[in-house]
């Protein structure tokens, strides 16, 4: 690999970081403005950026969109994916909604603590002494950004310290789950069938939803009364720049700069959530939380190093 691809790789993986970090606070300003629920953000952003990787795939690699759509067992394990997906952005919002941008987004990185932990319980043996240290290192940056540092207060809402760990565990399933369908079949590819699902499950929730509040008389269909900046903050933060160009600019950083390089430059994501929710929402940033941020990417630095078992 040349060192242009890998500079290349390097700046598109940064570049796909902070649009997530960005889409984190367009949600956050979105649900403060316009009370813009969760299950409508995530119907909204899965919806457009299924169409857009769907044309994108269709435009490529076709063949291989017939042959997943043709295996019901192949479509099974992408529908998994989906939910996987789902739960992800859905219970993200949430945790958003509850707690703010960076600090939802600094308590997503503890999914790779709960892979850590699958991992171990899966192979049925004990973590090595760096996997113990990321576990640690994401158990007091939880703690942190929860107390503030005081082990005698719950700082952090209980509803955000929850939703921000299931979100984290949501994170971790469609992280760890799609590792043989990501190498047979590419992550844009399989990612962009996952994410068809994940439209069709949130569309059907949330259509769900309003059926059953004009049962109990509310109006049939709720949807929020945004302006200019709110539709751009939903559809182009969220959905176009926030969900599919994020990803592919991520993903081809990852695929250019390698996965270990990806994995810090990650690390970006819950930092850029941080200064830009900062700077937009006004959102403080104590001591405590910069300490919390820090911990999880000492977590993810020693998640990342390379293995020196043979």
């Amino acid at each position: 690999m040349s060192n242009v691809s890998a500079r290349l790789g390097i700046l598109s993986a940064i570049a796909g970081a902070l649009l997530w970090g960005f889409s984190g606070v367009c949600l956050q300003f979105l649900s403060s403005a316009f009370g813009v629920s969760s299950l409508f953000a995530t119907m909204v952003r899965s919806v457009v950026a299924a169409v857009l990787f769907l044309a994108a795939i269709s435009a490529t690699d076709r063949a291989t969109l017939r042959l997943i759509f043709s295996d019901r067992a192949l479509l099974a394990q992408h529908a998994l994916f989906g939910l996987g997906l789902f739960g992800s952005q859905f219970f993200y919002a949430l945790s958003i909604a509850a707690t703010n941008a960076g600090t939802a987004t600094v308590l997503q990185m503890s999914s790779t603590a709960f892979v850590l932990v699958w991992t171990a319980l899966s192979a049925r043996a004990l973590p090595r002494a760096r996997e113990l240290g990321a576990f640690l290192c994401a158990v007091g940056g939880v703690w942190l950004i929860a107390t503030q540092g005081d082990p005698s207060a719950l700082v952090l809402p209980a509803a955000g310290l929850v939703l921000g760990l299931v979100n984290g565990a949501s994170t971790a399933f469609y992280v760890a789950y799609p590792r043989q369908l990501l190498a047979r079949f590419g992550a844009f590819t399989s990612c962009g069938i996952g994410m068809a699902f994940n439209a069709v499950l949130s569309t059907l929730l949330w259509t769900g939803s309003q059926l059953v509040g004009a049962c109990e008389g509310q109006p049939a269909l709720q949807l929020p009364a945004l302006d200019l900046g709110g539709v751009l903050a939903l559809f182009g933060g969220v959905a176009v720049l926030g969900t599919f160009a994020a990803f592919w600019l991520y993903v081809n950083g990852v695929r250019h700069a390698g996965p270990v390089t990806g994995s810090l430059l990650g690390a970006l994501e819950p930092l850029a959530a941080m200064l830009i929710g900062a700077w937009w929402m006004g959102t403080a940033i104590s001591p405590a939380d910069w300490a919390g941020f820090a911990l999880m990417v000492g977590m993810v630095v020693l998640v990342s190093l390379p293995s020196r078992r043979h």
